[in-house]
């Protein structure tokens, strides 16, 4: 970025539990023959950034402190952040950090008797396979889920690998014995041959706190 470079403009923290803060290190060098102050400003409330010393001298290397707060942010799973850096008051596009975090939930403390009690996910069919489209048709499917625990099943997040799949699913809670749905959205446009796309769900089911299902199928001129 500029005459500061960094060891990486990716500051992975990997799997963290929610509401258990972490903090990393980021170290740089400033490889210009003027100082500069780096500043880095607008994070979200649930991440913290500061440069333990912003003034850097020609040749001088230093750090950027970097905590995620995970009980700030209502989101789960897979969350990725760009933090705009400022050098002598002035950014660019290009001047980002790039934080990434996996928030899963801590079920490690749970007793015999909450985890008997448990919410339980199950699903009547993981895989959609629409066979054949030609490229440019769009179809649904409905994913049918129940909850067979015996508390209520909470469905965090659902979200899908790639932009052609449009999800609808507005029910988040499922009582025990009852049944719920997600709907996908396959559009085939820009898409050919083998698809194997995904839709992941987070829920509050210790065993399987994290469901992937499959859309697969070939599109076709």
């Amino acid at each position: 970025m500029g005459d500061i470079r960094f060891k990486t403009n990716h500051l992975s923290f990997g799997s963290i539990y929610k509401g258990a803060p972490q903090t990393k290190i980021l170290e740089f060098i400033n490889t210009g023959d003027k100082p500069v102050e780096l500043e880095i400003r607008d994070t979200p409330a649930h991440i913290s950034a500061s440069f333990p010393k912003n003034n850097v001298k020609p040749n001088e290397t230093g750090l950027v402190e970097i905590t995620y707060l995970s009980d700030k942010i209502d989101d789960w799973d897979f969350v990725i952040d760009r933090l705009p850096v400022y050098m002598n008051g002035i950014s660019d596009r290009n001047f980002r950090l790039i934080v990434s975090a996996n928030i899963q939930e801590d079920f490690s403390n749970l007793s015999p008797s909450e985890i008997a009690n448990a919410p339980a996910i199950e699903f009547e069919n993981k895989t959609f396979n629409f066979e054949q489209l030609k490229q440019g048709e769009k179809v649904d499917y409905e994913y049918i889920l129940k909850n067979t625990g015996k508390s209520d099943l909470i469905i965090r997040k659902v979200h899908a690998s790639c932009g052609c799949t449009a999800i609808i699913s507005d029910q988040k809670i499922i009582p025990p014995g009852e049944s719920g749905s997600i709907k996908v959205s396959f559009n085939s446009a820009g898409k050919l041959g083998n698809q194997n796309k995904t839709v992941t769900v987070i829920t509050n089911d210790p065993d399987n706190s994290r469901e992937i299902l499959w859309i697969r199928g070939e599109v076709v001129n």
